[in-house]
C-alpha cells in the first residue's frame, strides 16, 4: 500500500513538472528586472542531490532483492516500489546532468543554487561562445525518422494482427482502434519534423524570446522510452484479448462436441437394443432386422464418415430421435453453432473399430489439440 502511494505521487510529480515550471515562469516574469525570463530547470546542488538519492535507492532495491530471497519473502513487496523510486530518480539525475553539460556548452558557469540566481537563468554569468550554425537541428531530425520508422512498424504489425485474425468477427473494430491509438506517433514524428527548424525552435538554455523551446534530449528519450513501454502494454492487451476470447469460443464449442457426442451414442445405443451389460462395454448386436433396416442408411453413413450438418431434414429412426435429442428439426442448424470455425461447420460423425468418433473438421485455430471426441466404449462388433 504505502509502495503503492509512493508510486503515485512520484508519477503525478513528474506529470505535473511543465505545469509547476509555467506557473514559476509566469511569476517570475511579473518581478524581474529582464526582458525575457528563463527559467534555471537544474542547480549544482539538486542534481547532485538527485545523484545521491539515485544511489541509495538502488542499494534499497539491491537490498530488497537479497531479503526476500533470503531472509524473508514479504520483503518483495518492497521491490516495486524502490526499482521504480530508481528509476525515476536516474532519469532526474541524468536529465539535470545534461542540462547542466548543455549550460556549460552555451558558455555559463554551473548555478550551485538557482535560489541565488532568482531561479532566472539570465542572471547567471556567462562567458559568448560562437557556436556552429546549422541549417536545422540534427537531433530533431533523428527523433523524427525513429518515431517515423515506429509508426510504420506498428502500422505493419496492426495489418498482421488483421490478417491472422481476419475471420474473427469484430476484427475491423480492434484494427481501427490500433490505427487511431498509434496516430500518436505519427503526430510525434512530425512535431519533431517541425522543430528542426532553427528560426523558430531553440535550446531550452538560449535566450530568445522570439522562438520556443524544443524538447530536450534527455525528455524526448524519456518520452519515448515510456510510450514504447505503455503502447507495448496496450498492443499485448489487446492482442491477449482477441486470442483469450477465440480461446474460449473452441473450448465452448469443445463442449458442444462433447455433449453431441455423448447423444449420439445414446441414440445409438437405445436402437442398437442394448441391455445394461452392453452399456458397460459389450458389445451386442440383437437388434431386430427391422429396427436396423429403419435406419440402416445412416449406419452406412457412420460406417464410412459423413458430415451430419447435411444431413438436412430427418430420414429414418435415428436421425429423428437424435434431431429430438439435440432439439432440432433440421441438422443444417448445426452448421452456424460453432463459432470457432471458418464459414460454416463441418461435423464428421464416423464408426471405427465399433467405437464412435466426433471431430469438428474445419477449426481455424487449434487450441489444446483439435476437437475430436471418440468414444471409450465399443458400441458395436464389427
Amino acid at each position: 500500500m504505502i509502495g503503492s502511494l509512493v508510486i503515485f505521487f512520484a508519477v503525478m510529480w513528474i506529470m505535473t513538472g511543465d505545469l509547476r515550471i509555467n506557473n514559476r515562469k509566469r511569476y517570475l516574469f511579473e518581478y524581474a528586472q529582464t526582458e525575457t525570463v528563463t527559467l534555471i530547470k537544474y542547480d549544482g546542488w539538486t542534481v547532485r542531490l538527485f545523484g545521491i538519492l539515485t544511489i541509495v535507492s538502488a542499494f534499497a532495491f539491491l537490498t530488497s532483492v537479497v531479503i526476500a530471497e533470503y531472509v524473508d519473502p514479504v520483503a518483495g513487496l518492497f521491490l516495486a516500489m524502490f526499482g521504480c523510486l530508481f528509476l525515476i530518480l536516474l532519469a532526474y539525475w541524468l536529465s539535470g546532468k545534461c542540462y547542466l553539460y548543455r549550460l556549460e556548452k552555451y558558455g555559463y558557469e554551473i548555478p550551485w543554487r538557482s535560489r541565488d540566481y532568482g531561479f532566472i537563468l539570465e542572471k547567471v554569468p556567462r562567458t559568448e561562445v560562437i557556436l556552429e550554425q546549422k541549417p536545422y537541428n540534427r537531433r530533431s531530425k533523428v527523433f523524427f525518422i525513429i518515431y517515423g520508422y515506429i509508426w510504420l512498424c506498428l502500422l505493419t504489425i496492426n495489418v498482421w494482427f488483421c490478417c491472422n485474425w481476419s475471420f474473427f468477427d469484430g476484427i475491423g473494430f480492434f484494427f481501427g482502434v490500433l490505427l487511431i491509438i498509434d496516430l500518436y506517433w505519427l503526430f510525434m514524428a512530425f512535431k519533431h519534423r517541425k522543430q528542426m527548424c532553427n528560426e523558430e525552435y531553440k535550446e531550452d538554455v538560449e535566450i530568445d524570446k522570439y522562438r520556443k523551446d524544443r524538447i530536450s534530449l534527455e525528455k524526448a528519450i524519456f518520452v519515448l522510452l515510456v510510450m514504447g513501454l505503455i503502447f507495448w502494454g496496450i498492443k499485448a492487451t489487446e492482442f491477449n484479448y482477441v486470442e483469450y476470447i477465440y480461446r474460449a469460443r473452441v473450448e465452448a464449442d469443445r463442449h458442444k462436441v462433447e455433449e453431441m457426442h455423448s447423444t449420439m451414442e445414446q441414440a445409438y445405443r437405445e436402437l442398437m437394443g442394448m441391455d445394461a451389460t452392453s452399456q458397460q462395454g459389450d458389445a451386442d448386436s440383437s437388434a431386430s432386422e427391422e429396427t436396423i433396416g429403419d435406419w440402416e442408411i445412416s449406419r452406412q453413413q457412420l460406417t464410412k464418415g459423413v458430415d451430419i450438418t447435411n444431413w438436412g431434414i430427418p430420414q429414418d429412426a435415428y436421425q429423428e430421435k437424435l434431431a429430438e435429442y439435440l432439439g432440432i428439426s433440421d441438422f443444417g442448424e448445426l452448421k452456424d453453432d460453432f463459432r470457432s470455425v471458418k464459414g460454416e461447420a463441418i461435423l464428421v460423425a464416423q464408426l471405427e473399430e465399433g467405437r464412435l468418433i466426433l471431430h469438428l473438421v474445419n477449426v481455424i485455430k487449434e487450441v489444446n489439440g483439435p476437437i475430436i471426441e471418440e468414444s471409450e466404449k465399443v458400441l458395436i462388433k464389427e
